[in-house]
């Protein structure tokens, strides 16, 4: 119930990867199930198990952040090619970039 009523996902860029947004969100439940929830009452096999579905979900999730996604151009005589666009990574630090030169300013 906390994660429907109180919990929002706020990203500082717009994020079009419903995949990546979808790991993001199962890292966050099973997090909170394993820190909040099923801690008091989990034997070490569980917790285990939890532990290494977030570090293969953090894997994924670090992999989404750091490669860039493919974009489609339109190429001379109509014809269509993909090429490699800008990561979230590279727009997060190109966001604080211009944070940090307003503030010096």
């Amino acid at each position: 119930e906390f994660i429907r009523k109180c919990a929002k996902f706020r990203t500082v860029v717009k994020m079009e990867d419903d995949e990546l947004v979808s790991q993001i969100h199962h890292l966050f439940r099973v997090t909170y199930l394993r820190d909040n929830v099923l801690r008091p009452t989990m034997d070490e096999s569980s917790l285990s198990t939890l532990v290494s579905l977030a570090q293969f979900t953090q894997s994924d999730i670090i992999k989404g952040v750091i490669t860039a996604p493919k974009v489609k151009v339109a190429g001379a005589g109509g014809v269509a090619s993909e090429l490699p666009g800008l990561s979230y990574l590279t727009k997060v630090v190109r966001l604080l970039a211009v944070e940090i030169d307003a503030i010096r300013t």
